[in-house]
């Protein structure tokens, strides 16, 4: 159902004059940035976009854009006005109840946004680095041991009752 949503709402801005009005956009990636916001806000995010508030924008513009996007990616530079396209078709089309809010969240996380995506240091980036595994410091619990609950039966007649090797 969200993939119908997506290409449906996608078409819709693609066709719409706001997304016209933008000059210097090849129309492939107009239609790359406006499947990839719509797909955020109903994967995501769960919500449909008019339904979005600031801490909704707040997370798409810090952790999910960031993350979708790659690193250095030419949309960043475009991000600005392609957000303010977006959310003036929005704006013409459906009621906006959080459109304060969203606005605040814009001002405050799209810079930071865009640096992000624009110096390569996007989470995308920062998720690909190697982890290291995680080491237990106990020694394990061992079926004839004392159960760690103080009860003095042996752990597999306490609590490791109901389970098997």
């Amino acid at each position: 159902m969200s993939e119908k949503l997506i290409a449906l709402d996608t078409a819709a801005f693609l066709d719409s004059t706001q997304a016209a009005a933008l000059d210097g956009l090849p129309r492939g990636e107009l239609r790359r940035f406006a499947e990839l916001f719509h797909a955020a806000c109903y994967r995501d995010l769960g919500k449909k976009p008019a339904l979005l508030d600031g801490h909704d924008f707040e997370q798409l513009l810090r952790e999910i854009l960031p993350g979708r996007l790659a690193p250095r990616d030419r949309l960043a530079t475009h991000l600005p006005a392609l957000l303010d396209a977006l959310l003036r078709h929005l704006r013409a089309n459906s009621v906006l109840i959080h459109a304060y809010e969203i606005e605040q969240a814009l001002a405050q996380h799209l810079p930071a946004c865009v640096a992000l995506i624009a110096d390569g240091r996007n989470a995308q980036a920062q998720l690909a680095a190697p982890s290291k595994p995680v080491v237990y410091g106990a020694a394990k619990l061992g079926r004839n041991d004392p159960c760690s609950c103080g009860s003095g039966k042996k752990y597999k007649k306490c609590h490791g009752a109901g389970q098997r090797d």
